[in-house]
């Protein structure tokens, strides 16, 4: 019996080699695939972490500008030493000037200067809510100009207080504004008239609107616009300037352009304003 279960099963020597082969293949169909994806994915992270950085050194390309126009003086076309191991290169362009109405960035009318906008918030300790005073004034050029709306784009996080237009002396409306949110979700509040429109003139300079505003936090991020007859001025933002296209863009030892952010920016005297910003990578 012993010698027959012997002659069946043989001998065992070599019988591992067919197994080790095996795995030997399934080892390389399976491993290039893998160190592939690895490959792929550590060049990928390499090419996050580069667009990132070159991200933070075309944005230190805007602020360069920013504090040139600030302090009036010619910005470089590239930033010396680069920033973060990059090298940044700065254009900027005059598109003329521009103004924020409703929301909307427009050119302003060239008669954009005959009269002012501002707006202004108080803490009003009676009410416990802030009072907001939209103030338009006559500045010069024609002797009446007729005011067809006035409205403002509220603080970050505030809205309008129900009524509280009504019933302020001397308001140029005391209804209730239509509201409305801007492309980022802040509330807007117009009023327009209809003829006879009020005016400012230069024996009386300025008209107000005031009303509250309710919400939490610093009441920041406001401001006032208002819309003339067309012949007069036509539509004037609280933020009217020369604007600049600035362009920046950062880019690696090999040359390639890592980021690029394109910013328009509205100087107000020694005051930057940005009203669009945007990052390609």
């Amino acid at each position: 019996m012993r010698r027959l279960l012997a002659m069946i099963r043989g001998s065992e020597r070599g019988q591992v080699l067919p197994v080790v082969l095996v795995a030997l293949l399934l080892g390389s169909v399976s491993i290039v695939p893998v160190l592939s994806h690895a490959g792929t994915a550590l060049k990928s992270a390499r090419m996050h972490e580069a667009n990132m950085r070159g991200a933070y050194a075309a944005d230190a390309g805007v602020e360069q500008v920013m504090w040139s126009l600030v302090e009036g003086v010619q910005f470089p076309s590239q930033i010396a030493g680069g920033v973060n191991g990059m090298s940044v290169n700065l254009t900027a362009t005059t598109m003329g000037i521009h103004t924020v109405y409703l929301g909307e960035l427009i050119p302003a009318n060239e008669h954009y200067s005959y009269i002012g906008i501002a707006g202004d918030v108080v803490w009003d300790a009676g009410a416990q809510k802030y009072k907001y005073v939209s103030t338009v004034s006559w500045q010069d050029g024609s002797t009446t100009i007729h005011i067809a709306g006035i409205g403002a784009r509220l603080p970050d996080g505030y809205t309008y207080a129900t009524g509280s237009a009504a019933g302020v002396s001397g308001n140029l409306d005391t209804g209730e504004p239509v509201l409305q949110l801007d492309s980022y979700g802040h509330q807007l509040v117009s009023w327009n008239f209809d003829t006879p429109y009020p005016t400012v003139t230069e024996n009386n300079p300025t008209r107000t609107q005031t009303f509250y505003i309710e919400g939490s936090g610093e009441p920041v991020g406001d401001y006032s616009f208002a819309v003339t007859n067309r012949e007069d001025v036509g539509q004037i933002g609280e933020i009217t300037g020369l604007m600049y296209r600035v362009t920046s863009s950062a880019s690696d030892a090999s040359g390639r352009v890592t980021a690029m952010v394109t910013a328009d920016l509205i100087l107000l005297a020694d005051t930057v304003r940005i009203v669009n910003w945007q990052i390609t990578n």
